[in-house]
């Protein structure tokens, strides 16, 4: 295996202070590779021409590259878009 791509849609929940809650639509990619030069060549071939680090913590640093049991994994996002307000269902 050179590398494998994997896209998935998702659902991002945001809460501002000043106007409550938000809810975005984006893609996240998964890059896994056996060698690091495989891992950047998969990722140069995204088409995407927006990218970042996907990040689901603080530290904004839990998609770049690491390795994990011998593979080298990536995850990127797509630009979060389709910015509406979360729908709060109340219950009786």
């Amino acid at each position: 295996m050179a590398y494998k791509v994997t896209r998935e849609k998702r659902i991002f929940n945001r809460t501002m202070m000043d106007t409550g809650s938000w809810v975005f639509d984006g893609v996240v990619i998964e890059i896994v590779a056996d060698t690091y030069s495989e891992l950047i060549t998969g990722i140069d071939e995204i088409p995407d021409t927006d990218l970042t680090w996907f990040s689901e913590g603080r530290l904004g640093i839990e998609g770049m590259p690491n390795k994990v049991k011998g593979k080298w994994v990536a995850r990127l996002k797509t630009p979060l878009e389709n910015k509406r307000r979360e729908q709060f269902v109340l219950e009786d």
